[in-house]
């Protein structure tokens, strides 16, 4: 994922004060995820890949570029679910 994104010429990244974190696993990736960026994370949006059987907070049909495509446009769909 992180080739395919410095390959983009839309996306950069950094890891310090993130636009969006993308976490790849599982829900527990995602929620270490949150713990990490915990102080920023009002201004973070956070996209979940799952890569499992089971996943509450994660997605599993959309490919790296598709996610790259959708996080380059102006209008990315967003969802707010209770942090636990």
């Amino acid at each position: 994922m992180r080739e395919a994104i410095e390959a983009s010429s839309v996306l950069q990244i950094d890891d310090e004060n993130p636009d969006i974190v993308i976490a790849i696993g599982g829900d527990g990736t995602l929620m270490s995820a949150f713990h990490k960026y915990f102080d920023q994370i009002d201004h973070i949006g956070f996209v979940g890949i799952h890569t499992g059987h089971l996943g509450f907070y994660t997605w599993h049909e959309l490919t790296i570029e598709k996610i790259i495509e959708t996080l380059s446009q102006d209008k990315i769909p967003m969802t707010a679910d209770p942090l636990v």
